[in-house]
């Protein structure tokens, strides 16, 4: 499995663009490989390829912040999704980049986050799929988590999931998770259950937050150590 300095030190040279005065919006004469996710500058994206397998939490940490994509050359970083049709299972992380956090905000309606990259200047979200800027200025909670376990999966743990079974498109997990602290778990039928909101939800789209930031000081959730938060592709919840 590639590590995030790995992620972050693979550089493609596509002939890509930034154009001045336009928002963040890219050219690309040649572009980047379908499926991938990319961080702009000038001239060459940072490529934050889809993961094949479950990463290390940590992965997405660096002293004791989030782990930022570089800033060389732009002030602003904005990075595209591109549309490639995957099975976004609990056993490739749900396509889910190594670096990416989930973003819980008061702009945001109550019970939905998004997917989040870190940049110098603040977290982002990719420059496609209609997705709205993050607002930096309120008060925030950035969660890194993993696919969701028998042992992970408890009342009164953080969890997120997808409308879906799964993503089955690269660029869908950049769109709306809901998230709730865990009532209860029918691991028969394969739902959990969040705290005010009867809605089910489905186990082989739902990832429980292990770590959280909130701009000044990250912490690890759930009673864990450092070494006990990384989960085993044998125990996660498939279709």
């Amino acid at each position: 499995m590639m590590s995030s300095t790995g992620l972050l030190a693979a550089v493609a040279l596509t002939g890509c663009s930034l154009i001045p005065g336009t928002g963040g919006t890219a050219r690309a004469d040649t572009p980047p490989p379908a499926g991938e996710t990319s961080a702009w500058t000038m001239d060459k994206p940072i490529l934050l390829p889809v993961p094949d397998s479950i990463a290390d939490p940590w992965a997405a940490v660096k002293g004791d912040k989030p782990v930022t994509i570089p800033d060389t050359v732009m002030p602003t970083r904005r990075f595209e999704a591109r549309e490639k049709k995957l099975d976004c299972t609990a056993a490739r992380d749900h396509c889910i980049p190594a670096i990416a956090w989930m973003w819980v905000d008061g702009s945001r309606p109550v019970g939905l986050a998004r997917l989040v990259v870190y940049t110098p200047d603040g977290p982002t979200n990719p420059n496609c799929c209609m997705i709205p800027g993050v607002a930096t200025g309120s008060s925030y909670l950035a969660y890194r988590t993993v696919p969701a376990t028998k042992a992970n999966l408890t009342p009164g743990a953080m969890a997120f999931a997808f409308d879906k079974p799964y993503p089955t498109e690269v660029t869908q997990i950049w769109h709306d998770w809901h998230y709730g602290k865990v009532e209860r778990v029918d691991w028969e039928l394969g739902f959990v259950f969040f705290e005010g909101n009867g809605e089910p939800r489905m186990l082989t789209a739902t990832r429980v937050a292990v770590l959280s930031y909130d701009g000044k000081q990250l912490k690890i959730l759930g009673d864990k150590k450092r070494d006990q938060l990384a989960v085993s592709p044998k125990d996660v919840i498939l279709p």
